[in-house]
């Protein structure tokens, strides 16, 4: 019963488009803040933060849209 449920069930149309949005605007946000950085460790820092947030939406994006 709960199989024949579950298979009914649609997915939601818009699902993953915020994260798919989010990762484009993601973008250039990391780079404008790598060129704002103003020390080899703050750029060291702001790379790994933009490369994560960037793997984490994309991957999110991918996951729920594909």
């Amino acid at each position: 019963m709960i199989a024949e449920t579950l298979e009914a069930l649609e997915r939601p149309s818009l699902r993953g488009w915020l994260h798919a949005v989010t990762f484009i605007v993601a973008i250039p946000a990391a780079i404008l803040l790598l060129l704002a950085a103003d020390s080899a460790s703050t750029r060291t820092a702001v790379a790994i933060y933009g490369a994560t947030v960037l793997l984490g939406f994309g991957t999110s994006a991918a996951y729920h849209r594909l």
